[in-house]
Protein backbone atom coordinates (compact mmCIF):
# COMPACT_ATOMS: atom_id res chain seq x y z
CA UNK A 1 0.00 0.00 0.00
CA UNK A 2 1.46 3.38 -0.95
CA UNK A 3 1.62 6.39 1.32
CA UNK A 4 -0.99 8.07 -0.87
CA UNK A 5 -3.58 5.41 -0.09
CA UNK A 6 -2.70 4.98 3.59
CA UNK A 7 -4.62 7.07 6.11
CA UNK A 8 -1.81 7.64 8.56
CA UNK A 9 -2.13 9.61 11.74
CA UNK A 10 0.81 11.91 12.42
CA UNK A 11 1.87 11.80 16.05
CA UNK A 12 3.58 14.40 18.21
CA UNK A 13 6.66 12.18 18.02
CA UNK A 14 6.59 12.41 14.21
CA UNK A 15 6.43 16.20 14.41
CA UNK A 16 9.29 16.37 16.93
CA UNK A 17 11.42 14.01 14.81
CA UNK A 18 10.68 16.07 11.72
CA UNK A 19 11.34 19.52 13.25
CA UNK A 20 14.14 18.88 15.74
CA UNK A 21 16.97 18.91 13.16
CA UNK A 22 15.69 22.18 11.68
CA UNK A 23 15.35 23.82 15.09
CA UNK A 24 18.82 22.54 16.04
CA UNK A 25 20.20 24.04 12.83
CA UNK A 26 18.57 27.38 13.65
CA UNK A 27 20.02 27.36 17.18
CA UNK A 28 23.50 26.49 15.95
CA UNK A 29 23.22 29.15 13.25
CA UNK A 30 22.24 31.76 15.84
CA UNK A 31 25.20 30.76 18.03
CA UNK A 32 27.56 31.06 15.04
CA UNK A 33 26.10 34.45 14.09
CA UNK A 34 26.77 35.63 17.65
CA UNK A 35 30.33 36.14 16.38
CA UNK A 36 28.96 39.44 15.03
CA UNK A 37 26.91 40.13 18.18
CA UNK A 38 23.49 39.34 19.60
CA UNK A 39 21.75 41.51 17.00
CA UNK A 40 23.13 39.31 14.20
CA UNK A 41 21.80 36.22 16.03
CA UNK A 42 18.40 37.83 16.52
CA UNK A 43 18.27 38.91 12.87
CA UNK A 44 19.08 35.35 11.80
CA UNK A 45 16.31 33.89 13.97
CA UNK A 46 13.79 36.47 12.74
CA UNK A 47 14.74 35.59 9.17
CA UNK A 48 14.29 31.88 9.99
CA UNK A 49 10.76 32.59 11.22
CA UNK A 50 10.02 34.80 8.19
CA UNK A 51 11.29 32.12 5.79
CA UNK A 52 9.04 29.49 7.35
CA UNK A 53 6.02 31.76 6.99
CA UNK A 54 7.01 32.33 3.34
CA UNK A 55 7.46 28.57 2.86
CA UNK A 56 4.08 27.83 4.42
CA UNK A 57 2.35 30.47 2.29
CA UNK A 58 3.96 29.85 -1.08
CA UNK A 59 4.81 26.13 -0.97
CA UNK A 60 2.78 24.33 1.70
CA UNK A 61 -0.52 25.87 0.55
CA UNK A 62 -0.06 23.94 -2.72
CA UNK A 63 0.47 20.58 -1.02
CA UNK A 64 -2.32 18.00 -0.81
CA UNK A 65 -1.27 17.35 2.79
CA UNK A 66 -1.93 20.95 3.88
CA UNK A 67 -5.49 20.23 4.99
CA UNK A 68 -5.32 16.54 5.84
CA UNK A 69 -3.37 16.58 9.08
CA UNK A 70 -0.89 14.15 7.50
CA UNK A 71 1.97 16.65 7.26
CA UNK A 72 4.78 15.28 9.43
CA UNK A 73 6.26 18.71 10.12
CA UNK A 74 2.92 20.33 10.96
CA UNK A 75 3.67 23.14 8.51
CA UNK A 76 0.72 22.02 6.41
CA UNK A 77 -1.55 22.51 9.41
CA UNK A 78 -0.19 26.04 9.87
CA UNK A 79 -0.72 26.67 6.16
CA UNK A 80 -4.31 25.45 6.37
CA UNK A 81 -4.99 27.72 9.34
CA UNK A 82 -3.49 30.85 7.78
CA UNK A 83 -3.85 30.60 4.00
CA UNK A 84 -6.28 29.31 1.41
CA UNK A 85 -5.52 26.04 -0.32
CA UNK A 86 -4.07 26.26 -3.82
CA UNK A 87 -4.11 23.72 -6.67
CA UNK A 88 -1.64 20.90 -5.90
CA UNK A 89 -0.79 20.57 -9.60
CA UNK A 90 1.32 23.73 -9.17
CA UNK A 91 3.28 22.41 -6.18
CA UNK A 92 6.45 21.57 -8.11
CA UNK A 93 6.48 25.00 -9.77
CA UNK A 94 5.91 26.77 -6.46
CA UNK A 95 8.61 24.71 -4.79
CA UNK A 96 11.16 25.71 -7.43
CA UNK A 97 10.13 29.37 -7.37
CA UNK A 98 10.21 29.77 -3.60
CA UNK A 99 12.69 27.34 -2.05
CA UNK A 100 15.54 29.88 -2.33
CA UNK A 101 14.07 31.71 0.69
CA UNK A 102 15.58 28.89 2.78
CA UNK A 103 19.13 29.22 1.39
CA UNK A 104 20.40 31.96 3.76
CA UNK A 105 19.41 29.80 6.75
CA UNK A 106 21.64 27.01 5.46
CA UNK A 107 24.55 28.97 4.04
CA UNK A 108 25.05 32.18 6.05
CA UNK A 109 26.17 30.40 9.27
CA UNK A 110 28.89 28.32 7.54
CA UNK A 111 30.14 31.41 5.68
CA UNK A 112 30.29 33.37 8.95
CA UNK A 113 32.00 30.42 10.68
CA UNK A 114 34.66 30.17 7.96
CA UNK A 115 35.20 33.93 8.16
CA UNK A 116 35.54 33.72 11.95
CA UNK A 117 37.98 30.82 11.64
CA UNK A 118 40.13 32.75 9.15
CA UNK A 119 40.19 35.96 11.18
CA UNK A 120 40.23 34.62 14.74
CA UNK A 121 40.61 30.83 14.84
CA UNK A 122 38.97 28.99 17.71
CA UNK A 123 38.23 25.34 18.29
CA UNK A 124 34.78 26.28 19.53
CA UNK A 125 33.90 27.90 16.18
CA UNK A 126 35.39 24.94 14.33
CA UNK A 127 33.22 22.58 16.39
CA UNK A 128 30.14 24.73 15.71
CA UNK A 129 30.87 24.68 11.98
CA UNK A 130 31.30 20.90 11.95
CA UNK A 131 28.17 20.24 14.01
CA UNK A 132 26.11 22.75 11.99
CA UNK A 133 27.26 21.12 8.73
CA UNK A 134 26.45 17.62 9.96
CA UNK A 135 22.96 18.68 11.09
CA UNK A 136 22.14 20.92 8.10
CA UNK A 137 23.61 18.87 5.29
CA UNK A 138 23.38 15.35 6.72
CA UNK A 139 20.85 14.79 9.49
CA UNK A 140 18.16 17.20 8.27
CA UNK A 141 17.89 15.89 4.69
CA UNK A 142 18.22 12.28 5.79
CA UNK A 143 15.52 12.44 8.46
CA UNK A 144 13.19 14.42 6.20
CA UNK A 145 13.41 11.88 3.39
CA UNK A 146 13.75 8.63 5.30
CA UNK A 147 10.17 8.23 6.53
CA UNK A 148 8.33 11.38 5.54
CA UNK A 149 8.84 11.10 1.79
CA UNK A 150 7.92 7.42 1.70
CA UNK A 151 4.51 8.13 3.20
CA UNK A 152 3.82 11.44 1.41
CA UNK A 153 1.13 11.78 -1.23
CA UNK A 154 3.25 14.48 -2.92
CA UNK A 155 6.42 12.40 -3.31
CA UNK A 156 5.81 11.93 -7.04
CA UNK A 157 6.05 15.66 -7.76
CA UNK A 158 8.16 16.98 -4.89
CA UNK A 159 11.74 17.85 -5.87
CA UNK A 160 12.84 17.09 -2.30
CA UNK A 161 11.63 13.47 -2.52
CA UNK A 162 13.77 12.56 -5.56
CA UNK A 163 11.37 9.86 -6.68
CA UNK A 164 11.24 8.27 -10.10
CA UNK A 165 8.05 6.37 -9.43
CA UNK A 166 6.09 6.99 -12.68
CA UNK A 167 3.10 4.97 -11.46
CA UNK A 168 2.85 7.20 -8.39
CA UNK A 169 3.00 10.32 -10.61
CA UNK A 170 0.03 9.09 -12.68
CA UNK A 171 -1.93 8.30 -9.53
CA UNK A 172 -1.10 11.72 -8.10
CA UNK A 173 -2.15 13.41 -11.34
CA UNK A 174 -5.56 11.74 -11.07
CA UNK A 175 -5.72 12.83 -7.43
CA UNK A 176 -4.98 16.46 -8.41
CA UNK A 177 -7.66 16.48 -11.09
CA UNK A 178 -10.26 15.73 -8.38
CA UNK A 179 -9.54 19.09 -6.73
CA UNK A 180 -8.05 20.27 -3.45
CA UNK A 181 -7.35 17.73 -0.74
CA UNK A 182 -9.83 17.26 2.03
CA UNK A 183 -9.54 15.32 5.25
CA UNK A 184 -11.82 12.68 3.71
CA UNK A 185 -9.28 11.68 1.03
Amino acid sequence: MTGQNRKRTVTTGDRIRENLPMLTMWALGAIILAYFGWLASLTYLVFCAFSIIWFVRFICSYCVNSRTGRCDSGLGNISAALFKSNPPRFFRRQFHRNIAIQFPIWFVPPIVAVYALLTDFSYAMLALLVIFSIVAFGVLPLTAQKKTCDDCAMRGVCPWAKTTDGKHRKSLKAHHEKGPATSEE
